[in-house]
This record gives C-alpha cells, structure tokens and sequence, in this order.
C-alpha cells in the first residue's frame, strides 16, 4: 500500500524538483528564492481576479488581494534567501483543492476565467511549497566540448 508521504515524495522529486532545480541552476537564485517569488507570484494572481466574477467584486476581496500582494512583495524583497520551512499537511491540503478542480473540470460544473485563475494559483502554490522540499540544488553540468576536426570544412 502507497503511503500519503510516499507517494508526496515521489511527486516532488519526480515533477516538481527537475524544474526548479533547473531554474535555480540557470538563475543562480537559491530554493528559498525561488519559493518566496513564486508565493508572489501566486497572490498575484488574487490582484488579477479582483472585479472577475460575482465572487471577487467585493471591496473587501479588493482590499484583501492588494494587502497580501504587497505583503507577499515586500517579504519577497526583504527576506528571499532566508530559509522557509516546508508544511506536509498544506502540500496535501493543496492536492485536495486540486483534486477538487479536477473533478469540478470534468463534471463540467466550474468553467471560465475564476477557474483558470483558481487552477493557475494552485499550481504555483504547489510548486512554491515543493521548492521548500528541495534541500541543496546540485552544480549544473556543463556540456563537453566537440572537437571538430580541422579541415573538414575547407
């Protein structure tokens, strides 16, 4: 039987990590980084909702997306490198908020532009929080060289 942590595990290093890792190498930004931008990333995402649809039309939405967004912003500038710590029971949370969307997909019940955004935050939330799983990134490989004979083009 496949555990709930097993299976968290494989998911992270088999889809999550490859990715990340490969923007931390080309990026030189550590982990911790690349979880504190793509957090910000993800409350964005509530800014771009705001007026949406009848759910997001609220002052109180507006007031509430723009408050996290800066927030999320300034902690970004501030404290990117700082280590952040991974939540299990949140990753697991998420994939149920996932799983849910999936469901409301295929049973046709939640189409439109709210869902793209709902499935757009997800995503960057579990990327974000798989990044914290991530505990050294490796030093990136550089290709070998291919020596050319000389003349064969002349």
């Amino acid at each position: 039987m496949i555990s709930v942590r097993r299976l968290d595990y494989w998911i992270g290093t088999r889809l999550f990590h490859p990715p990340i890792i490969w923007l931390c190498q080309r990026t030189g930004l550590t982990q911790h980084a690349v979880a504190r931008y793509v957090w910000m990333a993800a409350t964005l995402t509530f800014v771009a909702r705001i007026g949406s649809g009848p759910n997001y039309t609220s002052t109180w939405f507006a007031v509430f997306a723009t408050s996290m967004a800066l927030l999320s912003t300034v902690t970004t500038a501030l404290f990117s490198g700082l280590p952040t710590h991974p939540s299990f029971g949140f990753r697991v949370a998420l994939w149920a908020i996932g799983l849910a969307q999936l469901f409301a997909l295929v049973r046709g019940d939640h189409l439109g532009r709210d869902f793209a955004w709902e499935v757009t935050w997800t995503a960057l939330a579990l990327t974000a929080e798989y990044a914290k799983t991530i505990t050294t990134i490796p030093p990136r490989k550089r290709r070998e060289r291919r020596i050319v004979a000389k003349g064969a083009f002349s």
